[in-house]
């Protein structure tokens, strides 16, 4: 990002602090009121009682969480883009909201039972939604959003002999161009006798997960091809696909997961 994009990134992450503010001042008049009504009605031990303490305490945790995600973009706001940036924000911000709305109706179940005297007017209905702490799919989105293709290279770990013939044979497209998905794929050229001469990688500039695993995916098929450099190759393609997929699991489970986990 250049400066104008980091001061409106500064400027989302300051809308969003503001607004939770708000959000935290509303559910905490709520948790007070229903703290109070429920201790009165069924008592200090009772589950119902508890209960608004967990509310609460989940409703902070993830509002923390969020933060953490706010912090780590801006600390990060040299190497990430713009626009997916403020795409997952939004993802993540739309969880949020959904959470505050629904630990709302779960304390007003619960003052609705207290002012009934009772227990089972304070049951909920089921939530249909994994906070961001219940998943691991946002912290690895987030992380995507820094990866570089020399995390590429580090993770395939190939010899540099095979990044030396390739580096020539690369061809990035821009991803943010939806036909172009069509083009991502490992072209080979072969010689009269069907044997494999030359091999062409295109790919999508790396600028989020998705794109990651595109590039994983494809300098899979790459290597494989490239240790068949002058042997006939097989028409049957599905076991490279498997082993490419495969691969972009690996990267996802071990890498990006990994990498998360160490930095939130």
């Amino acid at each position: 990002m250049d400066r104008n994009d980091q001061k409106m990134l500064k400027d989302e992450i300051k809308d969003i602090m503001e607004i939770n503010i708000d959000s935290k001042k509303v559910v905490m008049s709520s948790v007070i009121d229903a703290y109070i009504y429920s201790l009165i009605v069924f008592g200090f031990k009772n589950p119902i009682t508890k209960d608004v303490l967990n509310i609460w305490n989940e409703f902070k945790k993830n509002l923390t969480e969020e933060y953490k995600f706010c912090n780590f973009f801006y600390k990060n706001s040299s190497v990430v883009d713009l626009y997916e940036c403020l795409v997952l924000l939004d993802s993540i911000t739309d969880v949020n909201d959904k959470l505050t709305s629904y630990v709302l109706d779960c304390l007003d179940d619960i003052i609705i039972a207290c002012q009934m005297k009772s227990e089972f007017r304070a049951q909920h209905y089921k939530r249909d939604f994994k906070t961001i702490l219940e998943t691991d799919e946002y912290r690895n989105l987030a992380i995507g959003l820094t990866i570089s293709f020399e995390d590429i290279k580090k993770f395939l770990n190939y010899p540099k002999e095979f990044w030396n013939y390739i580096s020539t044979r690369i061809r990035k497209v821009d991803p943010l161009d939806e036909k172009n998905e069509i083009l991502y794929s490992t072209l080979m050229k072969f010689d009269d006798n069907n044997k494999l001469t030359d091999i062409l990688v295109l790919v999508p500039y790396i600028i989020n997960l998705k794109t990651s695993l595109v590039n994983i995916h494809e300098f899979k098929h790459a290597y494989d091809l490239y240790n068949l450099l002058g042997c006939e190759v097989s028409n049957d393609v599905s076991v490279y696909e498997m082993d490419a997929s495969n691969k972009e699991k690996e990267f996802t489970k071990e890498y990006i997961t990994n990498k998360a986990n160490n930095l939130f």
